[in-house]
């Protein structure tokens, strides 16, 4: 039998290891992209309100999306995915984006240069309803991809970080970028729209090696 101090001691100590070990959530804006499962990626973002788009506290949620964005090597991304509910997206498509594909690749997909672009309240008109089907894939659902139909040209409208007007007309792939994130600000993922016969595992042939 225990004695009645001992268990005392006892019980306080896994009490003091529960505390000391319970993990703990990280604040908002994130430095790593949410993942699939995480309740922001399926609320609808809330406009920003112009007023704050030049104070510090907002700055700083662009600047963390643009470099989450970069450190993962993706070419576009939206607040939620870095844990807020606002709607603000960044896109950004480089060379070096464009070094990993042959011409052949980038002519018939139709890739194009992106310079890094902030839209704050977009909103998007679709200029041409034709629809074009390529493989799509996303910093939250990381390692998948499928193919998705997208339409092949759109308008963007909105603000900067500046709190400016700014408009943009995109065609082929730099299209789908805008589709893509403009998706995450309604709480959609590519997930929902996706050929599910098309969607895999990138690195589905790894999991067969001796």
């Amino acid at each position: 039998m225990v004695p009645q101090s001992m268990r005392r001691r006892l019980v306080r100590s896994i009490k003091l290891r529960t505390k000391i070990w319970e993990p703990r959530m990280k604040r908002a804006p994130y430095d790593h992209p949410c993942q699939v499962g995480d309740p922001v990626l399926r609320g609808v973002a809330a406009p920003v309100d112009p007023a704050i788009i030049k104070t510090d506290n907002f700055q700083k949620i662009i600047d963390t999306m643009v470099r989450v964005m970069r450190e993962e090597g993706g070419v576009g991304i939206s607040a939620p995915q870095i844990g807020v509910g606002y709607q603000i997206i960044a896109m950004e498509y480089t060379k070096a984006h464009m070094s990993i594909y042959s011409d052949k690749i980038i002519k018939i997909r139709e890739i194009s240069e992106v310079p890094l672009t902030i839209f704050i309240n977009p909103k998007m008109k679709i200029l041409d309803y034709s629809k074009v089907s390529w493989p799509e894939g996303c910093q939250s659902i990381k390692g998948f991809t499928a193919f998705v139909d997208r339409y092949q040209a759109v308008q963007i409208k909105g603000m900067d970080r500046e709190g400016k007007r700014v408009t943009c007309t995109a065609e082929g792939f730099p299209a789908r970028i805008v589709q893509h994130e403009m998706d995450h600000l309604q709480g959609q993922l590519y997930i929902d729209i996706m050929d599910s016969k098309t969607f895999i595992d990138e690195d589905w042939m790894h999991w067969n090696l001796e």
